[in-house]
């Protein structure tokens, strides 16, 4: 099977729409905070990437409204796309940034889940 979520398509994507940390802002930069924290995308090459980034969050295995941030390394089949943390938030942060993602509630009360990481929502239609 021909997977569009991988390891590799996920960083792929996030570099090409990710401001380096050197870069200064373009007035229409997205900003997202994440679990990490504070991050910049260009608004033009996240905008370029939105079919893909769909795509990959199809195959995400989403069985409830939603998930806990670990469970989105799972496709819908059970099979793990990505392992580490920081491959999984750049999916979260491109989502969120394209307005098919949420963390769903403040920093403040992740320490309430398991593992202290949020819960995260998609609406893909």
């Amino acid at each position: 099977m021909s997977y569009k979520l991988h390891f590799n398509a996920v960083r792929k994507a996030y570099k090409k729409c990710a401001y380096p940390i050197n870069k200064p802002l373009k007035k229409d930069a997205i900003k997202i905070e994440s679990i990490s924290g504070l991050n910049y995308l260009d608004r033009k090459g996240l905008e370029q990437l939105r079919a893909d980034v769909l795509e990959m969050l199809k195959e995400l295995r989403q069985t409830e409204d939603s998930f806990k941030f670990h469970d989105i390394g799972f496709r819908h089949d059970g099979s793990i796309w990505a392992g580490d943390g920081a491959t999984k938030e750049m999916l979260l942060i491109m989502s969120i940034g394209l307005g098919y993602g949420r963390i769903t509630l403040p920093r403040e009360m992740w320490s309430t889940f398991p593992g202290g990481l949020p819960y995260i929502e998609f609406k893909l239609n």
